[in-house]
């Protein structure tokens, strides 16, 4: 499954890489700080699934999420923030989020929430599954 992460946080992407790159049955296909030539670097990497911040330079993650689902429908894409206001889970969710889950989620449930969400399923962090509920 290749993966692709957009993520301002420069530890915070490290970390995310390095959970990914050890996992043995995921590729890192590409790791960004911000969402630049947000299309072209999706259209040339093709990845299963995107880990996508909110609060993101350039586009939102939001809106970012929208125009990947407009032109990828088949890409997966996992919301990975520290905000769980109402308003940007359910934002999130209606641009064409699978998973929503906080920076605070163990290595172990991140992958979690990767695969799931990239076999067509979905994943949220418990206090959002409460919210979405």
């Amino acid at each position: 499954m290749k993966i692709a992460i957009f993520e301002d946080n420069r530890k915070f992407r490290e970390s995310l890489e390095f959970v990914i790159v050890t996992s043995t049955d995921m590729e890192l296909c590409g790791s960004f700080e911000d969402t630049h030539r947000l299309l072209q670097r999706i259209e040339a990497l093709v990845p299963d699934v995107v880990l996508m911040d909110i609060n993101i330079p350039e586009i939102n993650g939001i809106e970012a999420t929208k125009m990947i689902k407009e032109k990828f429908p088949n890409i997966q894409i996992c919301i990975q923030t520290v905000f769980e206001e109402d308003d940007k889970v359910f934002a999130s969710l209606c641009a064409g989020a699978s998973g929503y889950i906080l920076k605070n989620t163990p290595a172990d449930k991140i992958l979690q929430a990767i695969r799931e969400v990239g076999e067509g399923g979905a994943f949220f962090t418990p206090s959002i599954a409460k919210k979405v509920l």
